[in-house]
């Protein structure tokens, strides 16, 4: 909090040791399963990043934080061109070694299209906006599992499993 407050002139220390503690906490239970040296990083990437004058939120850290563990993820163009250069490169018959070639995302989404019909496919623009859809798709489900806390993703799945009881599913 000192660190937001010396960067943001906005942010500001609450007086009251109460609250003070009350947003610790919260803090805490957003970003308790983050290496303090990494949601550091993910603060001072932020504030080179943006020239707002507000404090990044403690998702915006998670997010930054997630890239600085995983690395970022490619855009949907990038994506469709290593397609494309794996098509280019193995042709065909080897669809495995193509596969192999590609990070696991857009290797996923070719998979489920399937990289034989991409091959034969006549229409290209048709298939560029196939897999922009599915790679956007795959790519959101994925970065939710690495942002959101796993005492998050317990209380969801808890929360689902009392509703599909209670529904008598």
């Amino acid at each position: 909090m000192t660190m937001l407050s010396a960067i943001y002139t906005s942010y500001r220390i609450p007086s009251d040791p109460a609250e003070v503690r009350y947003n610790i906490e919260v803090l805490h239970s957003i970003l308790s399963d983050i290496d303090f040296r990494v949601a550091q990083t993910a603060v001072r990437k932020y504030a080179v990043q943006n020239v707002s004058s507000f404090a990044p939120s403690a998702g915006e850290i998670r997010r930054l934080a997630n890239e600085i563990l995983f690395g970022s993820l490619q855009t949907p163009a990038q994506a469709w061109e290593t397609v494309l250069r794996a098509v280019r490169t193995y042709g065909y018959a080897r669809g495995g070694m193509a596969l192999d070639s590609m990070d696991a995302l857009t290797g996923r989404v070719v998979h489920a299209m399937g990289y034989a019909e991409l091959c034969r496919s006549e229409n290209q623009t048709a298939d560029r906006a196939h897999f922009i859809k599915l790679y956007e798709t795959e790519r959101e489900l994925e970065g939710a599992g690495h942002i959101l806390p796993e005492s998050v993703r317990e209380a969801i799945a808890e929360i689902a499993e009392t509703e599909r009881k209670r529904e008598g599913r």
